[in-house]
């Protein structure tokens, strides 16, 4: 399966490709959005990971466009957002044609789940 994961912060986004390799994955990891949405033009993924930008509306623009771009498979939201605002980030994420939205902590067998889950 082939997963886009879009983090800015690249540290991040390297530690969580590594876990989704070893898991069996295809990843392509981006750091901004204009980039994700052109790989999500030219490439086919299965589903699309976009850890949440705190305090950012870029996460859920980055949402809508890919949906007005034709983009059809599962979008899974990865919040961390702080203050306990997770729920509220989580509702305005799947607005925004999210699939699913999982809150920082997570257990990485939770995600694993969560994704197999959106992949069936």
């Amino acid at each position: 399966m082939k997963v886009l994961l879009v983090d800015d912060d690249q540290n991040t986004g390297i530690s969580l490709s590594h876990t989704l390799l070893s898991s069996k994955y295809v990843v392509n990891l981006v750091t901004d959005s204009q980039t994700a949405l052109k790989m999500a033009e030219f490439c086919d993924y299965d589903l699309i990971l976009l850890n949440l930008l705190p305090q950012s509306e870029d996460s859920y623009l980055l949402c809508r466009d890919l949906r007005r771009d034709g983009y059809q498979g599962p979008i899974l939201l990865l919040s961390r957002i702080p203050n306990g605002n997770e729920q509220t980030a989580c509702v305005r994420g799947i607005d925004s044609g999210a699939n699913a939205c999982l809150s920082d902590p997570y257990e990485v067998e939770e995600l694993l789940d969560r994704m197999k889950t959106l992949l069936c």
